[in-house]
């Protein structure tokens, strides 16, 4: 895989991220309604006067149309030269609005999603320069494996994680329960077993980068089952995209280590 081809895969999943983010911002106007979980108000969060119209409506809908409308540019590859870089850096912008203007309700994807974007915005400023590039793509891929890493040592280091407990929870909350997850984790050593198999997963994940492109593809392939059983289980659709973004530049970095290791020894 080429680094331009890496580039345009991470691209294409997050700007289909962002899109799906914004869309959903989008759908969920109502809540925005005085009363309502995201209701706004300048009395709440002091925000500069210029900023104001942006975290009131309509002017937010506004930004998250505008959102919408870019990423799916970045996705489709509709993007090219200054266009592509300016609207990178919308796409940045609006980002931290959005995370400002909610306050809560965000994940990691979303956290996920801004550093991606803010690589590739960095990036477009010397589009045509191969260091560059391969500095964004190693960049997202570090980023990557180490927020697997930690995400997998901070549940190591918590007895309820590594006996299965929370996760028994987890599948018994109202807002990420599901039937068939509380079904499975009843059993607490098939419960513990889920659960210290995520963290292995988790822990093991930055042995992609020296596994070489099979071996990264591997896991990554095993990310997106992982992935996609939360969205279902769990209702955590983001994490596919946002982190499946991340993917291309592991697989493209994994080659890159083991061609430099085969002409080392």
């Amino acid at each position: 895989m080429s680094p331009e081809h890496a580039q345009r895969l991470v691209e294409a999943c997050v700007g289909g991220a962002i899109a799906l983010s914004s869309l959903e911002g989008l759908c969920l106007h109502r809540e925005r309604e005085p009363g309502r979980a995201w209701a706004w108000s300048p009395h709440h969060v002091a925000r500069p006067a210029p900023l104001q119209p942006l975290y009131a409506e309509p002017g937010y809908t506004v930004a998250c149309g505008l959102r919408l409308a870019l990423a799916l540019a970045l996705a489709l590859g509709a993007l090219d030269g200054l266009g592509r870089a300016l609207a990178l850096f919308t796409l940045l912008l609006i980002g931290f609005l959005v995370h400002d203007r909610l306050r809560y309700g965000t994940t990691g994807a979303d956290l996920m999603m801004g550093i991606v974007i803010g690589a590739l915005a960095l990036g477009s400023l010397a589009p045509a320069d191969p260091a560059v590039r391969q500095g964004v793509l190693w960049f997202v891929a570090l980023q990557a494996v180490i927020a697997y890493a930690a995400t997998g040592v901070t549940k190591l280091r918590v007895p309820a994680w590594r006996d299965g407990r929370y996760l028994a929870a987890v599948f018994r909350s109202r807002t990420m329960g599901h039937p068939l997850g509380a079904w499975l984790t009843a059993d607490r050593r098939v419960a513990r077993g889920l659960s210290q198999a995520v963290i292995a997963f988790e822990c093991a994940f930055p042995l992609a980068l020296v596994c070489g492109e099979w071996g990264a593809l591997a896991f990554c392939a095993a990310a997106l089952v992982f992935h996609a059983s939360i969205a279902w289980l769990m209702g955590l659709k983001m994490f596919i995209l946002a982190f499946g973004a991340t993917w291309p530049a592991i697989v493209w970095c994994a080659g890159e280590a083991e061609r430099v290791l085969r002409a080392m020894f």
